[in-house]
């Protein structure tokens, strides 16, 4: 009995058993490591690419995403066999800092039936920013300039049996600051596993996000936010008032060597209302939670809201619309 508790066979049967002991293992890397030391890795609208749903989540729920937004999170959840789907995003930032977003997931004929592609747009909009100069010891201001981040994705998920599947997304990134361009190109690479059993809804996932190219302003490179990103979801379905969905990630960036842990929990309140709930250890302004809902309008339209407390800097409300198509 001993060994079989221990055994995977006795983790995947209890999976509160195996949440638990994840926790155990990941408080000893949710802080540095190391000192990074290294300063701020470029490309910021590569860690923002949260969806409304997510944010509500505490970013939790990424590791294990399907669907349209797999290709911002885990292109092993751009899956077959479940129709079309496209998702916009849009978030006002401090001031005038925006960040929206575009994706959509398809199973053409040609990839074959077990396979999906995915695209995605992303971008940050820095607002006007005043900008100076000195001279003769004297600071002077010359009119305004703006900052833009850009990033195109596209996707490819395959699955390979009737659990794993696993998949890859590359990207373009554009930024741009006042008259100064930069470009690169990235690679992410994800495998998930999921249950095919009634009475074990788990799910798992793993991601290596941004392997890529320096980003060069005026000869100055930065690297771009290297990632890797593992999570668990486990649902309480079946004979419940009240349908729960369970969220654990974490994330390690490798350039500061520093892990976070996300926790999420999604109530289905009625057939058309989720309730939604989240935890960030990555963001310590207002403990890191963050709270949410999901809103059926009509069939297949979901609207996603989050609220994301930020103290001093503002609430941030990041909304999302959803819409799935086809078979």
């Amino acid at each position: 009995m001993i060994l079989k508790i221990f055994s995977l066979q006795g983790y995947l049967r209890r999976p509160w058993l195996l949440l638990l002991s994840l926790c155990f293992v990941l408080q000893f890397f949710a802080v540095p490591a190391v000192d990074g030391g290294g300063g701020q890795s470029a490309a910021e609208v590569l860690r923002l690419k949260t969806g409304a749903r997510e944010a509500a989540l505490g970013s939790a729920g990424q590791a294990t995403a399907r669907g349209a937004k797999a290709i911002d999170y885990n292109p092993a959840g751009l899956l077959p066999g479940e129709g079309s789907e496209f998702e916009l995003g849009y978030t006002s930032l401090v001031e005038d800092i925006d960040f929206g977003s575009f994706t959509y997931t398809h199973s053409p004929d040609f990839v074959g039936n077990q396979s999906a592609l995915g695209w995605g747009v992303n971008y940050i909009s820095y607002g006007d920013e005043q900008r100076t100069d000195v001279r003769d010891g004297k600071l002077y201001t010359d009119g305004d300039f703006t900052g833009l981040d850009l990033v195109g994705s596209a996707g490819y998920g395959r699955q390979i049996n009737e659990n794993t599947s696993l998949g890859f997304a590359l990207r373009g990134i554009r930024l741009e600051i006042d008259d100064s361009t930069a470009q690169a190109a990235s690679l992410d690479l994800g495998l998930r596993w999921a249950s095919n059993q009634p009475d074990l809804p788990l799910a798992f996932g793993f991601v290596i996000a941004n392997l890529g190219t320096e980003v060069e302003f005026e000869d100055e490179g930065d690297d771009l936010p290297l990632l890797a990103r593992g999570g668990l979801s486990y649902a309480l379905r079946e004979n419940a008032a009240f349908p729960v969905e369970l969220y654990l990630d974490t994330e390690y960036q490798i350039e500061n060597s520093r892990a976070s842990l996300m926790l999420g929990t999604e109530i289905q309140l009625y057939n058309d209302l989720d309730f939604r709930l989240g935890y960030n250890s990555n963001r310590e302004i207002d403990d890191g939670m963050s709270v949410g809902l999901g809103l059926n309008f009509v069939d297949n339209l979901e609207f996603d809201y989050a609220f994301v407390p930020y103290g001093d800097f503002g609430d941030l409300h990041q909304l999302g619309f959803r819409y799935s198509f086809g078979e």
